[in-house]
């Protein structure tokens, strides 16, 4: 195989418990799959980490959080009573960058709120049982 016809996206080994992080702020992710992401209008022009532009994989990363709540209900006979429920907030939505060239990965938050989004560079504590927990300033 020439040169000229490898492929672009090369994996690179991984030595992390988790392939992305499995919390953020504390809160379960489902990450949905890594794709490449050419094309994707939030891709990321170059590599934070090596400056490469060499295409990027994508994953989308889903977190739902949930917390419980005390609510009135009436009962048939008009009397209340007062249970406890989950509420689940609006959906956070993350995507992952992975660099094709090093393998740095990229997170951008908040996907749907321009003005709050905010890109993190992960470092091998994101990758642990733990996951992400905002404890500095993003990238």
């Amino acid at each position: 195989m020439s040169q000229s016809t490898l492929p672009f996206l090369v994996a690179i080994p991984r030595p992390y418990k988790y392939d992305l992080p499995p919390l953020w702020d504390g809160h379960p992710v489902k990450w949905v799959g890594w794709r490449e992401g050419l094309n994707h209008p939030h891709l990321l022009s170059t590599c934070e980490d090596c400056g490469s532009i060499a295409p990027q994989q994508t994953n989308r990363g889903v977190i739902a959080r949930t917390r419980k709540v005390t609510v009135e209900a009436r009962l048939p006979s008009g009397k209340s009573c007062w249970r406890q429920q989950d509420w689940h907030s609006p959906l956070t939505e993350l995507m992952a960058f992975r660099c094709g060239h090093c393998g740095a990965d990229t997170v951008l938050d908040n996907l749907h709120d321009r003005a709050a989004s905010r890109t993190w560079t992960l470092d091998d504590t994101d990758y642990g049982h733990c996951g992400s927990n905002q404890s500095g300033d993003p990238s």
